[in-house]
């Protein structure tokens, strides 16, 4: 990935949230399975503008940096 593209992914985004306790009112059921503060989600999180989980490493076109 180039350096640009990095600027543009969902982790630098302000629709992104990697928050675990965020993650995990989004997604009642992840308690069941574990925790959002658990290892298997690293640093995952939800797109609040698609209402999508997701990798920080993503992007869309309607990136908005933070």
């Amino acid at each position: 990935m180039s350096p640009a593209a990095d600027k543009r992914s969902c982790a630098s985004c302000r629709h992104f949230s990697g928050a675990p306790r965020q993650v995990e009112a989004h997604l009642p059921g992840m308690r069941t399975l574990g925790s959002a503060f658990g290892a298997v989600r690293a640093s995952d999180g939800i797109c609040r503008l698609h209402d999508r989980y997701l990798n920080p490493a993503s992007s869309c076109q309607q990136y908005q940096p933070r």
